[in-house]
Order: structure tokens, then C-alpha cells, then sequence
């Protein structure tokens, strides 16, 4: 049980975005206790929890810069901090390199079906002005869920007898 709850919670959160574009906080606060309720049940070692936390923290900073910037969402920013603690430094490598591969091949993939949508008004207007205010959507907890379940097996969990 201890190991599904995670890979469930991230498959949820994929969907949701996916279909409404939008990372309900509550859902994600449930995301991050409930990594504590399993971290206890299972358990982890103080210090590797204390591990885990410390990588959330960081990867939640690093996530509300990336906001910052505009690049993605304020519930990317925290799905990604709550896979990043559930994941642990372990597997945070591989977590993000296939997080950022997903994530681009998923932009250019939206950016693409957005300009075969709009072809028909860009074509009677100003193209520049148009591209220039251009802004596809992406749900970027698609690609959040798929890098964490990808690293999943290289984290702390995967060593717990199923």
C-alpha cells in the first residue's frame, strides 16, 4: 500500500491538470502529509526523512522562481516540491532530467496543435502581433507526474518489500 500511494497521487494530479488545467492546493497539501504518514509507517530514518524535506524546500524555492518568471504554474511549483520529497535526493536527478524532456516534447506539442488551431485567424491578421501575444497552455503536471514516476524506482521506496 505504502508503495502505490504516491504513483496514484501523481497519475490524479497529471489528470486534473490535464483536464482543467489547474493543481488544486489542497490536493497537493494531502500529496505532502501523506508522504509523512508513510515516511512514519514505513519506517525511515530521521535523517533521511529530514533529507527529504530539505530537497522539497529546495526544489519548492527553486519551483516559485521558475513562477517567477512565468514559466509554469503556482501549482507546478508545488506538485513539483511535493514529488521532490516523496523522490528524495536519491532519484531528484533523474526526476528532473525526465521531468524537463517530457515537459519540452509536451510544450512543443501544445505550441504545435495551438498553431494548427489558430492558423485560421493568423492567417487574417497581423502575424507578428498575433504570435507576439501567443501563450499556449501546458499542463506541466503531465510531465511533473511522468518524471517522478520514471524516478520513482530509484528512490528510497523502491527498496521496501512490496
Amino acid at each position: 500500500m505504502l508503495t502505490t500511494t504516491f504513483p496514484l497521487f501523481l497519475i490524479c494530479a497529471a489528470v486534473q491538470d490535464v483536464l482543467v488545467r489547474r493543481i488544486a492546493n489542497g490536493f497537493i497539501l494531502v500529496l505532502a502529509a501523506s508522504f509523512i504518514a508513510a515516511a512514519l509507517a514505513a519506517g525511515m530514518p530521521w535523517n533521511v526523512v529530514g533529507l527529504h524535506a530539505a530537497t522539497g524546500a529546495g526544489i519548492l524555492l527553486a519551483g516559485f522562481v521558475i513562477f517567477a518568471f512565468g514559466l509554469f504554474g503556482g501549482g507546478d511549483a508545488k506538485l513539483l516540491a511535493a514529488a521532490a520529497l516523496w523522490l528524495g535526493p536519491p532519484a531528484l536527478a533523474a526526476f528532473l532530467m525526465v521531468t524537463v524532456a517530457v515537459g519540452a516534447i509536451l510544450a512543443m506539442a501544445v505550441l504545435g496543435w495551438s498553431l494548427i488551431v489558430l492558423d485560421g485567424e493568423i492567417r487574417g491578421s497581423r502575424l507578428m502581433g498575433r504570435l507576439g501575444a501567443f501563450k499556449p497552455d501546458v499542463p506541466y503536471g503531465f510531465a511533473i507526474a511522468a518524471g517522478a514516476l520514471m524516478a520513482y524506482p530509484h528512490s528510497w521506496w523502491a527498496a521496501l518489500p512490496h
